[in-house]
């Protein structure tokens, strides 16, 4: 009997992944590469497109290739991603310069501009309230329109980061409100591009793509890359969205009263509250810390993984020996932005050794989750959800149980973002009448990390430090 798929394909800021799943929400086959972004100074970050490229291209036939073993037939692909960096392409679709990802820091006068100069206008479009950061799109592309105005003039088309792979794959440009929202250029009153805020942009209107639900069918898979491939000719491909949205749908974790912390290269807590609205904050470096330290640490030849830091983290003892780290590598977003705050590893002593400094790496950053979750919430959530690539670890899931001082549930699909864009491409393609019912079917619970009492006790003590230490090295 042949097995029918949906594919989701997360585009995220180092990895990229694509994930078959079946119509009950198992994963059937599943393909990873690592995408590394080049920081060419402190606080810069960039990734070429075409890297991204290369990389769906990539895992998209790996998975081909897997399904096709298994006689599985592909019925639809989702598409979601990093949100935040643009992709200026020309007219023949040729990308113009690397993309300035969302922990890149140059553009801090802009945004000090912004908030000075253009506060009525943000307030008129966003909201009361409304102040630029410098994770968004609009304060780079500000930069770009003052450093670098012929660069941006060339560009024919701005598209995020899941919209030009999309736009490879099928030829179709668009993006949706999910990504028009992040890049701090959408009017959510219009349902559309704003054109005040594409003005302080430097932007023209007719640069943008149009804007589409994100469960609407965007294009199908041309000739030649299902030729290259493997996949059928002709595959339905969703609009998708940002990585948030995604991770929220295939989390299964919406819901008043729940918090749910994503863990990836960065990492961001959104908490549902009544009505529908949602408080949400981020940090700039999470995973990205484990991943320096495993980079780090491995010399030519050594190949040391990440599960090899994780079982040598496993086997000290919580608050590893007095070390403490602040995961601070690229400036910070939340809860206190500063775009010049830099890591610390403070209490080292020739008694440490590489698990101690995993340990330390992985506490430090459940440590700022914690202080971003009390941030975001009044009081404690009901419950408190985990996803991403962080889920799959049992230790960190523990740990982070242990200094939240509650359990933590997270989904049986770890990489949530990929199932959120397969829910959408099966929406697209009218396998499921809406997003709830794909989610229903697709989404489901898996395993609860509940927190040891006398650990929890431990890491009262160790945050009680980190905090003390953020004030002491940062004046946090």
């Amino acid at each position: 009997m042949t097995t029918e798929a949906i594919l989701g394909l997360d585009l995220g800021t180092t990895t990229c992944r694509c994930i078959a799943f079946d119509l009950q929400g198992d994963i059937i086959a599943e393909a990873a590469t690592e995408v590394t972004p080049e920081y060419p100074a402190p606080g810069l970050a960039v990734v070429h497109a075409d890297r991204w490229w290369a990389a769906a291209h990539g895992v998209l036939g790996e998975v081909a290739a897997r399904l096709a073993r298994r006689q599985a037939r592909p019925l639809a692909l989702g598409l979601t991603g990093l949100q935040h960096a643009m992709v200026l392409v020309d007219g023949q679709g040729r990308v113009l310069a690397p993309s300035m990802l969302w922990m890149d820091q140059r553009a801090q006068a802009q945004v000090d501009w912004l908030n000075r100069e253009a506060r009525a206008t943000l307030e008129a479009v966003l909201g009361p309230g409304a102040r630029a950061s410098s994770t968004p799109s609009l304060p780079r592309l500000r930069w770009l329109h003052e450093h670098e105005p012929d660069l941006l003039a060339r560009a024919t088309t701005l598209l995020l980061p899941k919209d030009y792979v999309r736009y490879r794959l099928t030829g179709q440009k668009a993006s949706d409100p999910s990504d028009a929202g992040g890049a701090m250029l959408y009017d959510p009153g219009r349902g559309d591009w704003s054109p005040e805020l594409l003005a302080l942009a430097g932007v023209r209107p007719d640069q943008m793509p149009p804007i589409r639900p994100s469960d609407a069918l965007a294009g199908r898979l041309t000739p030649e890359v299902a030729a290259e491939t493997g996949l059928p000719a002709g595959l339905p491909v969703a609009v998708g969205s940002g990585d948030t949205l995604a991770t929220v749908l295939g989390s299964g974790a919406d819901g008043a009263g729940r918090a749910l912390i994503y863990i990836g290269t960065a990492a961001w807590v959104r908490r549902q509250g009544p009505r529908d609205r949602s408080r949400f904050l981020a940090t700039a470096t999470t995973g990205a810390a484990l991943r320096w330290l495993r980079d780090l640490l491995a010399g030519p030849g050594n190949g040391l993984s990440y599960g090899d830091l994780m079982d040598e983290a496993a086997q000290v003892t919580p608050g590893a020996e007095g070390l403490l780290f602040l995961p601070h590598l690229c400036g910070e977003r939340g809860p206190v932005p500063d775009h010049g705050a830099r890591g610390v590893l403070t209490g080292l002593s020739l008694r440490h050794h590489r698990g101690h400094l995993a340990r330390a790496v992985l506490e430090g950053a459940c440590c700022h989750l914690r202080w971003l979750l009390d941030d975001a919430v009044a009081q404690a959530p009901d419950e408190v959800w985990a996803a991403g690539g962080a889920a799959r670890s049992a230790l960190w899931m523990q740990v982070l149980s242990e200094v939240l001082g509650q359990p933590v549930h997270t989904p049986r699909v770890a990489e949530a973002g990929a199932l959120g864009a397969a829910i959408l491409g099966a929406v697209a393609v009218g396998l499921y009448a809406d997003r709830e019912d794909a989610c229903a079917a697709l989404a489901h619970p898996g395993p609860v990390y509940a927190p040891d009492p006398e650990r929890v006790a431990v890491y009262e003590g160790v945050y009680a430090r980190w905090r003390a230490a953020e004030a002491r090295w940062l004046g946090r």
